[in-house]
């Protein structure tokens, strides 16, 4: 649900589907931490496009359709605040009915 998620609560599921893409590819995760790159750890960009569609499905939310470029995202924390900046939006007052119209389109 569009609003319900905190930034603990975003990082806990990225770090999630990061630790499952990483043990799904063999590697053995260490502690991911905020400023861990992407590239670091041996995410592909076929992994990143994995986790970007699980993400949505996990926060009903996509960043990149409009409002972040993919591009601009290299470290674990850019990627958490990409989804903390459009999910605190869609919880401002003049944007429930706009949220509301994201959530109807999820479905």
């Amino acid at each position: 649900m569009l609003g319900s998620f905190n930034s603990n609560d975003i990082w806990a599921v990225v770090e999630r589907e990061l630790t499952t893409i990483l043990r799904n590819n063999g590697s053995t995760p260490n502690e991911l931490e905020p400023d861990t790159r992407l590239g670091e750890i041996g995410i592909s960009s076929l992994d990143l496009a994995e986790l970007i569609s699980n993400l949505e499905d996990a926060f009903g939310v996509d960043p990149f359709a409009a409002k972040v470029p993919i591009t601009s995202i290299v470290t674990i924390d850019q990627l958490c605040a990409a989804y903390a900046s459009l999910l605190d939006s869609t919880t401002a007052p003049g944007d429930m009915l706009d949220a509301e119209l994201r959530a109807l389109r999820a479905q």
